[in-house]
């Protein structure tokens, strides 16, 4: 959508329900492009997307997330229960 958006969708199974976003409107979509094209590396354990501004770091196997800005700089990260806190 944006250099500083990344949508994140679940698919429990890998079936993607149909798209609804309540969060933009459809004339607003229509005109936001990101700057350049997101790059995507898809592993066995996870799966990184990055933006000129955004990066997301998905560890499937635990379903954690995380964001990080153009810098490398963590803007939002889940908490790994597993580990407790800190």
């Amino acid at each position: 959508v944006e250099d500083w958006i990344i949508r994140v969708r679940v698919a429990p199974g890998g079936v993607f329900p149909p798209v609804h976003s309540f969060a933009v409107l459809p004339e607003a979509m229509a005109v936001m492009r990101p700057s350049s094209t997101p790059k995507a590396a898809i592993g066995a354990s996870r799966v990184e997307v990055a933006t000129a501004s955004v990066r997301v770091i998905v560890e499937m196997a635990a379903c954690l997330l995380r964001f990080l800005d153009a810098h490398g700089n963590v803007i939002s990260e889940d908490q790994n229960a597993s580990r407790g806190p800190g």
